[in-house]
C-alpha cells in the first residue's frame, strides 16, 4: 500500500494533477513520469477505501484518464496529456460531490421537463 507524506485528500491529488499539467514550464525539476504514477497510486488508494459505488465510478474514470495521460507524456504528446489530466481532475471533483447530488428536475420521455420536488 503506497505511503504518502500527506492525508491523500482530494486536494492533494488535484494538486499533483495541476503540477503535472504545468510541467515542464513551472516545475522542470519534477520527474513528471513518476508524478503520474503517484497520481494513479493515490487514486487507487482512494478506491480501496471507498464504499460509494457512484463515487467509485467517477474515480475509476479519473484513474483511466491519468493512465492515458501517462502514455501521452511518454510519447511526447503533452497537449493531449494535459487535456486528459484536466478531464481526470473534473472526474475527481464530480465524484467527490456525487453522493451529495439531488435531482432538480426530471425530463419525461416526450421531452417535457418538470421539477423533481415541486413545493
Amino acid at each position: 500500500m503506497p505511503k504518502f507524506n500527506d492525508a491523500n485528500s482530494l486536494e492533494d491529488i488535484v494538486g499533483c494533477t495541476l503540477l503535472a499539467e504545468s510541467w515542464p514550464q513551472s516545475c522542470n525539476e519534477v520527474d513528471v513520469h513518476q508524478l503520474l504514477i503517484e497520481i494513479t497510486e493515490r487514486i487507487g488508494e482512494k478506491l480501496l477505501r471507498n464504499k460509494n459505488p457512484i463515487r467509485s465510478a467517477w474515480f475509476v474514470n479519473a484513474k483511466e484518464f491519468v493512465q492515458q495521460a501517462r502514455t501521452c507524456y511518454d510519447t511526447g504528446d503533452l497537449n493531449r496529456g494535459r487535456e486528459l489530466l484536466a478531464a481526470a481532475r473534473e472526474q475527481l471533483e464530480s465524484g467527490n460531490k456525487a453522493h451529495r447530488r439531488k435531482t432538480a428536475f426530471i425530463v419525461d420521455p416526450d421531452g417535457n421537463a418538470r421539477l423533481a420536488n415541486p413545493t
